[in-house]
């Protein structure tokens, strides 16, 4: 597992968060810092900072960065492997290499992952010979990275900023500022020429005739003549006027009404957009929040599965503990039972000897009324002899 030099955390820093500064910049870099298991110390160590100058930053940033963290030991790989040939040199094998071995890895922090790597071996192998061997884990890594993932997620998840939703302005269209040319009838002065055009008909023929009415009269020229022929031509004039007053009035209207729709359609148009703008970011705000709760049940679940297998090894560790208190019963026991035999064994003989005064002294020499039998040491022998055969036969 990777260490990292201070000059290798300024390079890092300076190559990929460059373009970043002040709060942004922190965040990225305590990121970083917890990716790779860099301790603020460390980090401080590299940019001349403080410790407590680093934490300071990261937590105005909303991080934490742990002040001794580490990914591993120092001891590379190459120098795993010189170490465990330099003991197999000295005749060391099989379980006392592994034994010894294992006491190492405990002491300078090898966890099983490093040492598989390093002896091209499975971390199934190595973990199997230790619990074979009734030896704790080296590393309790899956659960503590479990647990320190849903930290960061949960604490992630409870500096979550969700999006404001913001009223889209617009400026809505107005008949005053359109201009209604475009919605003028073409043709409409060619309809007023027109009208015009038939009025001054009209007029002429009314002129017409009432030259030849005041000629029948006599009066033709004559002031009344002159007097008919003005009101004649007031009253054709004032229709002309309203006629074209008219007509212009009926267009303007016309295109006024034309722009009045049209300025409301793009009205309509605005607001439904508006109205679109704010349902999309209300959309976006419930998608970031709805992320932001599975973030944090991943985390809460992360940490339960963290749990779950620091439990499950607190209970290998205690079926390894209870079947090595099982094993030395049983082995105390057999000790026990030699040690009962073994004393059985040694006071056989004062046993015995026991029972042959008891057998001799219940033993009496057969007797009649008239004399007693005499027996002689050799006699006494015999019987003991004979006794002892009976007792321990070849």
């Amino acid at each position: 597992m990777a260490t990292y030099t201070d000059q290798q955390i300024r390079d890092y820093v300076n190559n990929n968060f460059g373009d970043l500064s002040g709060t942004e910049l922190h965040r990225a870099v305590a990121d970083a810092a917890n990716k790779f298991g860099v301790s603020s110390s460390q980090l401080g160590r590299a940019f001349d900072y403080s410790t407590a100058e680093v934490d300071n930053y990261a937590r105005k940033a909303g991080r934490t960065i742990d002040r001794n963290l580490t990914t591993g030991s120092q001891i590379s790989d190459p120098n795993i492997r010189r170490y465990v040939q330099d003991l197999q040199d000295t005749g060391m094998s099989g379980d006392e290499l592994g034994r010894a071995v294992y006491s190492a890895a405990k002491k300078y922090g090898i966890d099983e992952n490093q040492y598989a790597n390093a002896m091209g071996l499975s971390v199934d192998e190595i973990r199997g010979w230790i619990q074979d061997q009734g030896l704790g884990a080296l590393s309790n890594v899956g659960p503590a990275e479990a647990l320190q993932s849903a930290i960061r997620g949960t604490y992630e998840g409870m500096s979550y900023n969700p999006q404001q939703v913001e009223a889209t302005n617009y400026d809505p269209a107005q008949v005053a500022s359109t201009d209604l040319s475009a919605y003028m009838n073409p043709y409409t002065q060619e309809v007023i020429d027109r009208s015009l055009s038939d009025l001054e008909r009209a007029r002429q023929g009314n002129i017409n005739n009432l030259g030849f009415a005041a000629t029948q009269a006599g009066a033709f020229g004559g002031s009344r003549h002159g007097v008919a022929e003005a009101l004649t031509n007031e009253g054709f004039a004032n229709q002309a006027g309203n006629m074209a007053a008219g007509l212009r009035q009926q267009g303007f209207n016309t295109a006024l009404g034309q722009a009045q729709y049209d300025v409301g359609a793009q009205n309509r148009a605005l607001e439904f957009g508006a109205q679109q703008g704010m349902n999309a970011q209300q959309l976006n705000q419930n998608a970031g929040l709805q992320g932001a709760q599975l973030n944090l049940n991943a985390a809460n679940q992360m940490g339960q599965l963290g749990n779950l297998g620091f439990t499950q090894q607190r209970t290998l560790n205690q079926d390894m503990f209870n079947q090595g208190l099982a094993q030395q019963q049983m082995n105390q026991n057999i000790i026990n039972n030699a040690m009962q035999q073994y004393q059985a064994w040694q006071g056989w003989p004062s046993n015995n000897l026991g029972l042959l005064g008891d057998s001799l002294g219940g033993t009496t020499a057969p007797t009649t009324t008239t004399t007693s039998p005499t027996y002689s040491n050799a006699d006494y022998l015999g019987m003991v002899g004979n006794l002892f055969n009976t007792l321990f036969p070849r």
